[in-house]
C-alpha cells in the first residue's frame, strides 16, 4: 500500500478539491463567437464540442464537455439542447465556457 504524504494525511479534502476550478471568465468577443457556432450547429446540422461550468461551491466547480448537435435553443430559459448518440442535455448559455467545431 502506498504511503500518503504528510500533507495529504493532514488535509484529506485537499485531494478532492483539486478537481474544482474557479468559474472561467468568457470575453464578450468569445461569447459572440460561441453563440454564432451554436446557431450554425442548429442551421447546418454539424456537431460541435461544448464545454460548460457546473457550480459546486461558491465560484468553484467543474468544467464538463460533450460533442453533439444543437437541436433546440430555448430563449425563455436561455439554454441549448445538445444531442449526441448517447444522450441529450440542456445547457444554460451562461454556463458555457467554450464552443469548438
Amino acid at each position: 500500500m502506498a504511503r500518503e504524504s504528510s500533507q495529504e494525511a493532514e488535509y484529506p479534502a485537499a485531494r478532492s478539491m483539486a478537481a474544482f476550478v474557479e468559474r472561467p471568465v468568457v470575453a464578450e468577443d468569445d461569447f459572440g463567437e460561441m453563440c454564432f457556432r451554436i446557431y450554425d450547429s442548429t442551421q447546418y446540422s454539424y456537431p460541435i464540442h461544448i464545454k460548460w461550468f457546473e457550480k459546486a461551491a461558491g465560484v468553484y466547480g467543474t468544467v464538463n464537455g460533450a460533442w453533439g448537435l444543437v437541436r433546440e435553443i430555448d430563449v425563455e430559459h436561455y439554454s441549448v439542447k445538445l444531442v449526441n448518440q448517447d444522450d441529450s442535455r440542456w445547457i444554460r448559455v451562461k454556463d458555457i465556457v467554450s464552443v469548438t467545431k
